[in-house]
């Protein structure tokens, strides 16, 4: 059976602040087998925040794909 999970801390920065560490760990966990490819969307925010980080790092480590969709991508 196929299952699938949605993380959002309803900002779309993927900060999700002290959690960062369990949230990331979680996912490993539920994706020991690398069953699922996880992709993430970083919208307009700052790339140099912690959100970006973890965002990158769910997705590098599930063989997803991280994209950060700027303002002006957004604008079009």
């Amino acid at each position: 059976s196929q299952q699938a999970a949605s993380f959002s801390n309803g900002l779309a920065d993927g900060d999700f602040g002290e959690d960062n560490q369990r949230i990331i760990h979680t996912i490993r966990q539920l994706n020991q087998g690398k069953k699922a490819r996880i992709n993430t969307i970083l919208f307009v925010y700052d790339t140099m925040s912690d959100g970006e980080r973890v965002l990158r790092e769910i997705a590098e480590s599930n063989h997803g794909i991280y994209k950060h969709v700027t303002e002006e991508e957004i604008r079009r």
